[in-house]
C-alpha cells in the first residue's frame, strides 16, 4: 500500500536548524565512537585536529562566496568572525559576543554554545577539550592571518565562556 504523504514546506530557517542539528548530531557521535574505542585523549585530538581543518575550509569558502581578501585591521577581523558565526553558528542555538581588546586581540564570549550544552546534556564535561580556540585558529589561517586563540575561562566556570584571540599582523 502506498501512503500519500506530502513533503512538508519547511522554511529556510528551518532547513538551517535540521541540517545544524544533523551536523552536531553527526559531530557527538563521531566523537564518542572515537572516545569509546581509542580513549577521550585520541578523541579530543582527532576532533582538534578535523575541527582545525573543517574550520580553515568553511572560512575559505565564505570567504570566496563573499569576496573577501584578508581582514585590513582587527575591526575587519571582528566582523568576519561575527558574519562567520551568523552562517555557521546563528543565534539562538549559539550566542557569542566579540569585543576588540586592541589592534592585535579580540575576545569572543560565548553566552550559549550548542557544542557545550550537548556535551553537558550527555555527561562529557571532564573528558572534553574545548575545539573552539583551534577554530579561531583555523578561520584566522584561511584569512590569511597568522595568531593563536587559547580559552581565557572555560564552560567548568560557566558562562560565559571566553576565547582569548591574538592576531600578528
Amino acid at each position: 500500500m502506498k501512503n500519500d504523504l506530502k513533503s512538508p514546506a519547511f522554511s529556510p530557517s528551518e532547513v538551517r536548524w535540521l541540517l545544524r542539528e544533523m551536523w552536531l548530531g553527526c559531530d557527538g557521535r563521531w566523537f564518542l565512537n572515537v572516545a569509546e574505542r581509542y580513549g577521550y585523549e585520541a578523541a579530543n585530538e582527532l576532533n582538534a585536529a578535523v575541527g582545525r581543518s573543517l574550520t580553515r575550509a568553511s572560512m575559505r569558502k565564505l570567504a570566496k562566496v563573499a569576496g573577501w581578501g584578508p581582514p585590513g585591521d582587527i575591526d575587519a577581523l571582528k566582523e568576519m568572525f561575527e558574519i562567520g558565526y551568523d552562517v555557521y553558528h546563528p543565534p539562538p542555538e549559539c550566542e557569542i559576543e566579540l569585543k576588540v581588546l586592541d589592534r592585535r586581540s579580540l575576545l569572543a564570549e560565548f553566552h550559549k554554545c550548542p557544542v557545550m550544552e550537548k556535551v553537558e546534556r550527555g555527561g562529557g564535561m571532564e573528558n572534553y577539550r574545548c575545539a573552539c580556540p583551534l577554530s579561531f585558529e583555523g578561520w584566522m589561517e584561511a584569512l590569511g592571518l597568522a595568531g593563536e586563540a587559547r580559552i581565557k575561562q572555560g564552560p567548568e566556570k560557566g558562562p560565559p565562556c571566553e576565547v582569548l584571540i591574538t592576531v600578528v599582523w
